[in-house]
């Protein structure tokens, strides 16, 4: 029931969007935001080793060890996050100064969204039990009604109201995550654990990858093809049909 609800607010999300944001406008800030995928390569798969390690440590007993891994890789996440951030920080000045103002705003959010992004990756990796699955699943329909909500920034504020909606539901996903989090550590950097973690995670992770690429590559031509405003009506379709693909498998 919990991910149904979710699903049916995401199709929400996506019909509201068609109608309230042009698709030009719409292109444009999807189209920026690609780079967050791109970007997401740079994890390495170190959560996705993460994701396996950490309840094999806890089912061993080992409790300290697990919360090890979930430090370095914490820690990882923090690093890769904050370094893409930089870049991004730059290219939103680098069009500040061109007065191309929508889109400096657009890589202005994504620089604030990317670290959350990374982290909010990390937090989830970090739930193993069907108890926290199904708190993770009500924070999830809570993220899902939120970004919903967020949307009427878009009315007054158009294109700056979808960046502001992208930094406010990265801080509220991070906030939701952070409170009641099953693993309760901070970063450390350990270059042992680390690359224990990417010997497990990568080949797990390159694999993944294949399949979830095909899209972004195809998001890609269709913006270098289409245009932003091609790409903001295939975005439209595309979050209704990712949303509602997903019914099936939740009844």
């Amino acid at each position: 029931m919990r991910n149904q609800c979710g699903h049916g607010l995401a199709v929400a999300t996506g019909v509201a969007i068609g109608r309230l944001v042009a698709p030009a406008t719409l292109g444009l800030f999807n189209g920026i935001g690609l780079v967050v995928s791109y970007a997401s390569l740079l994890g390495l798969g170190v959560t996705t080793g993460l994701a396996r390690e950490l309840p094999l440590s806890v089912g061993k007993g080992d409790r300290s060890q697990a919360e090890a891994y979930a430090s370095a890789a914490q820690a990882w996440c923090l690093l890769v996050g904050g370094v893409v951030s930089v870049v991004l920080l730059g290219t939103a000045g680098f069009y500040l100064a061109r007065g191309e103002f929508w889109k400096s705003a657009g890589w202005l959010a994504n620089a604030l969204a990317i670290v959350p992004f990374f982290y909010n990756d990390y937090q989830e990796r970090t739930y193993r039990t069907a108890h926290e699955f199904g708190i993770l699943a009500l924070k999830n329909v809570a993220l899902y009604a939120a970004h919903l909500l967020l949307l009427v920034l878009v009315v007054p504020f158009n294109f700056y109201g979808l960046c502001l909606r992208l930094v406010l539901g990265g801080a509220l996903t991070v906030g939701l995550y952070y409170h009641g989090r099953p693993v309760n550590v901070g970063p450390k950097w350990d270059a042992t654990h680390l690359k224990h973690l990417l010997r497990i995670g990568l080949p797990i992770f390159v694999v993944g990858k294949l399949f979830d690429y095909w899209l972004v590559i195809d998001q890609t031509l269709v913006l270098k093809l289409g245009g932003t405003r091609m790409m903001g009506l295939y975005a439209v379709v595309t979050m209704s049909t990712t949303a509602l693909s997903t019914v099936p498998g939740a009844v």
